[in-house]
């Protein structure tokens, strides 16, 4: 398969098949999507400023809306900095990292969201998955934590109860 920018806002795509528009198309309408050809040919590139925000003395550019994950990303940044926590994870961009890469961050502190737990219940236990890696200071201390993301992940009236959690999660009183 090959990718061709022709001027920066307009691509081509083709495989040994000719036209991938219509193998994408055909793939997303067995999905139960709806996709035409016609969709790939009108589609144009709308070029947005990007999100800035500021986090730990640096410029974070992310997607501006209408997508909201550049937003949520910001935000959640801005919590955790509010909450006393910092990111072990220093990299531009959204990093993809081998178990080894996070292994050598050392986190004191392992933030797991999930918005299908309460507390107390029995999901929001660590997944026996993190138990593999008793080496990560985080998971060693049991300090891999598995919240309701909703307030933490949903920009809202709640963004007081989200910086007060995260803060509880990272700075424990003994």
């Amino acid at each position: 398969m090959s990718l061709t920018i022709l001027d920066g806002s307009t691509f081509c795509v083709s495989d040994a098949r000719g036209d991938v528009a219509e193998t994408v198309c055909e793939w997303v309408c067995r999905q139960g999507g709806a996709l035409s050809p016609e969709d790939f040919a009108t589609y144009r590139v709308v070029e947005r400023e990007p999100v800035e925000a500021a986090y730990r003395g640096r410029d974070v550019l992310t997607n501006p809306p209408p997508s909201s994950g550049g937003i949520l990303i910001a935000y959640a940044l801005d919590l955790l900095e509010r909450a006393g926590g910092v990111n072990v994870v220093d990299a531009p961009r959204y990093p993809q990292l081998a178990m080894e890469a996070i292994v050598a961050t050392a986190p004191e502190v392992i933030l797991q969201t999930r918005m299908d737990v309460g507390a107390g219940d029995p999901a929001s236990a660590p997944s026996a998955f993190w138990s593999r890696w008793s080496a990560v200071p985080a998971v060693a201390a049991g300090r891999v934590i598995v919240f309701d993301g909703t307030p933490a992940l949903r920009p809202g009236p709640r963004v007081g109860q989200a910086v007060a959690q995260l803060a509880a999660y990272l700075h424990p009183h003994p």
